[in-house]
């Protein structure tokens, strides 16, 4: 059955976006791999504390760029941009997520794995894929659920 509702009064609520912006992470215009700079950035994620961790393409890297710092602190990869095949290395990570442990997780497209990087250390393991370029589809996102499954979306 269907009822009818009369409407006496409407209220518009109209939003609007903050005209201003600030760059919060690299250097406008000036692409490049210091530490302040990046290069064809792609995902990011902030974590509880407000940092914020940004998946560097290009360069083959992590950076992690904490609330008003002036330039960033690289987490995964290397930190001249240099790709190699290994566990210390990523080639074009496109997407990555932080745990509330500080357990980084990476989509390395180029080497079509997910990388996951414990607080603090140097290297990688390989928790998805074959690491092999004719392993898994293109890895676009990763995604971490509480039980401790991987989704992996194209």
């Amino acid at each position: 059955m269907i009822q009818s509702i009369q409407v006496t009064s409407t209220t518009a609520i109209s939003y609007r976006w903050n005209a201003t912006a600030k760059t919060i992470a690299g250097i406008v215009g000036s692409s490049g791999n210091g530490s302040s700079q990046l290069d064809s950035p792609y995902g990011l994620v902030v974590d509880s504390s407000g940092a914020i961790y940004v998946a560097d393409a290009a360069n083959n890297r992590v950076q992690k760029w904490i609330i008003g710092a002036s330039s960033g602190t690289t987490v995964t990869g290397q930190a001249d941009g240099t790709y190699s095949f290994g566990p210390s290395y990523l080639f074009n990570p496109t997407d990555v997520l932080v745990d509330s442990n500080g357990t980084v997780y990476v989509s390395d497209t180029g080497y079509q794995r997910i990388q996951r990087w414990t607080d603090g250390s140097s290297s990688g393991t390989t928790v998805a894929g074959t690491g092999r370029r004719n392993g898994i589809v293109l890895v676009l996102t990763v995604i971490l659920m509480l039980s401790n499954e991987y989704v992996i979306e194209e």
